[in-house]
């Protein structure tokens, strides 16, 4: 951006961020003060750093190759039912993660496979319990990789690919053309999955995986401000090298614009005598996905015990029916909480994240600031979020007209709270949704706009008909992730105020129970209806070829 008119907003941008990050950065320093002594306590750390770094490097090394082919087969191949297959990568993103949890205990409990908590935690963690908490995270995170590389597959130079078919076989083409262009969206989604193991609890807590999230969720559970400034102190080191990965990482994934052409097809890959074992390794996926947890839930939410009819547990229409309705008429509360901090973190995040992308746009320090703020937050362990947020929250307490803050965010149960703590934890991803969408904005209409005397507001305004696709895109997105996210916003949330997420997962400590059951099935259908207009975004690979015909028009 040309205008000197664009500075002040643009570090004005930077000062929100600041403004809504400040708990996490008060919170991180005051927990540093408090509890550096753990540093010096090798065994306690050693037995965290294992279990740490066995479960996030095994779900990167399961997850990646498998979200690479995937993708591929299903984005870039002439693979029969590859569009349905989208759809149901897309069904299983959207269903939160708990749910998903709570249905895979529900079919491997039926099938007595599930590990009981027996027993000390040692240094390395139990070989079946690890290898299960691999899997379960593995297919947690498997969609959201698979729509991210698919959708960046679609970036690569469609000319280089055509004019390389003719000299190698299909294999070559993708190594020498299309794999260059989508290395670095995979290295960073490498990088995405190893910090949601590392950072989320919702596996690690349920296995017994002593990871460092893990730590301070059991210490804020146990109590005491120093215990859980230790074990604060003790996850720094790792969320500083994560977050200085990822601000390296963020440049070297931007969208090479120059050989993007809306008007030209995007080159398909003939499959040939491989279709079958490609058939089957799709829908062997999508069936672990998919079928066989929501088979799980069906089956538990619909088994009847004790009947007069019928003595031994059996299952039945009448009782999955009888559940589901009574699910709906006693949880509606809380689905309406959910979607309401959902639905508000969504919005923040599309309003904020496509502003400082735009803003951010050709100035190197502003961008790297904002990645900075960005990647810190994002790579911190999830409770620390919640923790700070809930700190910040006495901190504005003790300030003059702290009553006006007692009313909004303390006194009274609000969602306020939750979607402070996950506008900023999910910033990052809105950020890098919203920048690699922003950068296909050809320049040359900003530039027009202020030539022609249109200023900073004219030129935002000839251009609302892009960021509001782009800002669309980041709201539902991340309303999605916001609504199975319970680690960050419990430690923040007022009492009276839980959403389901938070809902599930205490109630999955009791185990998979048939009406816990229902009740996730309900969620999965009113999640899977909201998800169902990112279906085309993800087909069309996040509507950039849509941006860069409106823009020719314009």
């Amino acid at each position: 951006m040309s205008s000197h008119a664009w500075r002040p907003m643009r570090w004005m941008s930077v000062l929100l961020w600041l403004t809504i990050g400040w708990p996490a950065l008060f919170y991180v320093v005051r927990a540093c003060l408090t509890g550096w002594e753990v540093l010096s306590e090798t065994s306690r750390l050693t037995v965290t750093f294992v279990h740490t770094v066995a479960f996030a490097f095994g779900t990167v090394s399961v997850v990646l190759p498998v979200a690479l082919l995937l993708s591929h087969l299903l984005f870039r191949s002439d693979l029969p039912g590859r569009h349905l297959g989208v759809w149901l990568v897309v069904l299983a993103a959207v269903i939160p993660a708990p749910v998903r949890l709570v249905a895979w205990r529900a079919f491997l409990g039926s099938l007595h496979w599930w590990p009981l908590a027996t027993g000390p935690v040692g240094i390395f963690p139990s070989a079946s319990n690890l290898a299960l908490a691999i899997f379960l995270e593995s297919a947690l995170v498997m969609p959201w990789a698979v729509l991210v590389l698919g959708s960046a597959s679609r970036w690569a130079p469609t000319r280089l690919e055509e004019d390389a078919s003719t000299m190698w076989p299909g294999f070559g083409v993708w190594c020498r053309a299309t794999w260059p262009a989508v290395r670095p969206t995979s290295a960073l989604a490498a990088g995405v999955v190893l910090v949601h193991a590392w950072s989320d609890i919702v596996v690690a807590d349920h296995l017994r995986i002593l990871t460092f999230a893990e730590e301070v969720y059991l210490q804020t559970i146990a109590g005491g401000e120093d215990r859980q400034a230790r074990s604060v102190v003790a996850t720094l080191p790792g969320s500083a090298l994560l977050a200085l990965i990822f601000v390296f990482l963020c440049p070297l994934s931007d969208v090479r614009t120059a050989t993007l052409d809306p008007t030209q097809p995007t080159y398909v890959y003939r499959l040939r005598r491989w279709r079958s074992a490609a058939l089957c390794f799709v829908w062997a996926t999508m069936t672990v996905l998919i079928a066989v947890p929501m088979a799980g839930l069906i089956a538990r939410a619909g088994m009847e015990y004790g009947a007069v009819t019928s003595p031994q547990p059996h299952w039945s229409w009448q009782a999955l029916a009888s559940r589901l309705v009574h699910a709906c008429a006693e949880h509606w509360t809380l689905l309406g909480r959910s979607a309401v901090v959902a639905g508000g973190t969504g919005a923040a995040l599309a309003v904020f994240s496509t502003l400082a992308a735009w803003l951010g746009r050709g100035h190197g320090l502003l961008a790297s600031a904002q990645w900075a703020v960005a990647a810190s937050a994002w790579v911190l362990p999830a409770p620390i979020i919640g923790l700070a947020i809930a700190e910040g929250i006495q901190v504005l307490l003790r300030l003059p007209g702290g009553w006006l803050t007692a009313w909004a965010l303390y006194d009274h149960p609000s969602p306020l709270p939750s979607m402070w703590a996950l506008t900023l934890r999910y910033f990052w991803v809105g950020l890098a949704i919203a920048t690699a969408l922003v950068r296909q904005i050809p320049r040359n209409l900003e530039e027009q706009a202020l030539v022609d005397g249109g200023g900073v507001w004219g030129s935002l305004y000839l251009l609302v008909p892009l960021l509001y696709r782009v800002a669309a895109i980041v709201c539902l997105t991340t309303s999605l992730l916001c609504l199975g996210e319970m680690a960050a916003s419990w430690p923040a949330a007022t009492p009276g105020f839980e959403t389901l997420a938070e809902h599930v997962f205490k109630q999955l400590h009791f185990g998979a129970e048939p009406e816990l059951a229902a009740l996730c099935l309900v969620l999965t259908l009113l999640t899977g209806l909201f998800g169902l207009p990112i279906v085309g975004w993800a087909g069309q690979g996040w509507q950039i070829s849509s941006l860069l015909k409106t823009a020719k028009r314009l």
